[in-house]
């Protein structure tokens, strides 16, 4: 018989990160979730404080282990760098929401994974969802995971 599944979600207090731990937790997974502390993590979840943003904001994660991290991160690429290299040896699965923005426009009708990519380093969120792709790539190589999600809508939203 399997164990119970261990997941991190990096943020998970809300919007997709939020609909992941509730999921999870439906599920009877052991959920920690890792954030700033901003706003209160979902019942049935271990809540870790940190700051991805500092240098010393994952050290909380140290002696952690999990079957698998989900990271919904939307900004810049380094803190989703410093994110797996440092989980790299905690995990062996590491999934990366990403964006349908990464492929370069315009993106032809019936595009499949194959289509073009915006190139490493472009500015602005495409250039950025895929620096952190890329970083995600290099520090879990087959245990990476990128969902090229579209427009994301739902309960816990913060977009508008």
């Amino acid at each position: 018989m399997l164990g119970v599944m261990e997941l991190l979600v990096l943020g998970g207090t809300e919007f997709v990160g939020r609909a992941v731990v509730s999921d999870a937790v439906d599920r009877g997974w052991d959920v920690t979730v890792l954030n700033r502390g901003r706003r209160a993590a979902p019942d049935g979840v271990t809540a870790l404080v940190g700051d991805r943003t500092r240098d010393d904001g994952l050290d909380v994660l140290a002696d952690g282990r999990w079957d698998a991290v989900v990271d919904t991160w939307s900004a810049g690429a380094e803190v989703v760098e410093r994110s797996a290299h440092f989980l790299a040896p905690r995990t062996s699965r590491y999934a990366y929401v990403s964006s349908r923005s990464v492929y370069a426009f315009p993106t032809p009708a019936g595009a499949d994974e194959s289509a073009p990519l915006v190139e490493p380093g472009t500015a602005g969120y495409p250039g950025d969802k895929r620096d952190a792709e890329l970083a995600v790539e290099a520090a879990f190589g087959a245990g990476a995971l990128l969902a090229r999600a579209g427009l994301i809508l739902g309960p816990h939203e913060n977009v508008g």
